[in-house]
């Protein structure tokens, strides 16, 4: 469903020349959100990525560094591979 989004995030990647470890991570981070929310990518809200967050946090007891890594790669792919604005407000990163 969106395996031509997660292609484009790869590239975007590369052209962006972030390292091989940060490029896998922000791919599988992205993945797992897209599968957790199971909707097409440019269907998807503030309010999915909200209640991703709030998963992670409540039912995984990720720490904040985790949940802020995971909103950095969420943040690119919908800034650089679907070309959203990005609104700090309603995702804001976590206190450690």
């Amino acid at each position: 469903m969106n395996e031509k989004y997660l292609l484009k995030l790869r590239d975007d990647l590369r052209l962006k020349n972030f390292t091989k470890n940060t490029c896998d991570d922000y791919y599988r981070f992205t993945k797992r959100f897209l599968d957790f929310i199971g909707k097409v990518s440019m269907s998807i809200t503030y309010a999915d990525i909200r209640k991703f967050i709030f998963h992670l946090k409540d039912h995984e007891s990720k720490k904040a560094s985790t949940i802020n890594v995971y909103t950095a790669a969420i943040r690119f792919f919908f800034e650089y591979t679907l070309g959203y604005v990005w609104d700090p407000k309603k995702i804001p990163k976590m206190k450690r």
